[in-house]
């Protein structure tokens, strides 16, 4: 039997969830799949530059800790961060990767203080909205110009 291009090759994932068959060069491992806790340990990692000292800010041990971090790594098929026995430093895939998880966790953060909210509030509640990035600060400004107007 003649071998399929890789385009045309699939691989059957299977969970105890889902069965389906996706083309090989979009496998991804579905056997550890990104949590937010990888989102928030590269986080502390990129803002300690340091395992040892990320892990303590953590509360996890350090090969935990590194182990997690390479789950992350071989799931995006891309190296986050440049390691040395003294020195660790984001690449340039880390960097974008990084402002994504800061976003997401951030995001996360949000949803959850929107449903204790919306439990403590209910549905009849007015909606409540939280401005963030550019607006935050250009905001306070504008909205006395425009009262004036």
């Amino acid at each position: 039997m003649a071998r399929l291009p890789v385009a045309e090759r699939s691989v059957r994932i299977r969970n105890s969830f889902f069965c389906i068959n996706v083309p090989s060069r979009f496998t991804i491992s579905v056997l550890a799949p990104m949590e937010l806790r990888h989102l928030r340990y590269l986080v502390g990692v990129a803002e300690a530059l340091s395992f040892t000292k990320a892990a303590d800010k953590l509360h996890t041990a350090q090969p935990s800790l590194s182990r997690q971090i390479k789950d992350l790594e071989e799931e995006l098929g891309v190296r986050l961060l440049n390691r040395t026995k003294q020195l660790v430093t984001l690449t340039e895939e880390g960097r974008s990767f990084l402002a994504d998880a800061k976003r997401l966790l951030a995001l996360a953060a949000e949803t959850v203080e929107s449903v204790r909210q919306f439990v403590i509030y209910g549905a009849d509640a007015k909606v409540r909205g939280t401005i963030s990035g550019l607006a935050e600060q250009t905001l306070p400004e504008t909205v006395p110009r425009v009262r004036t107007c």
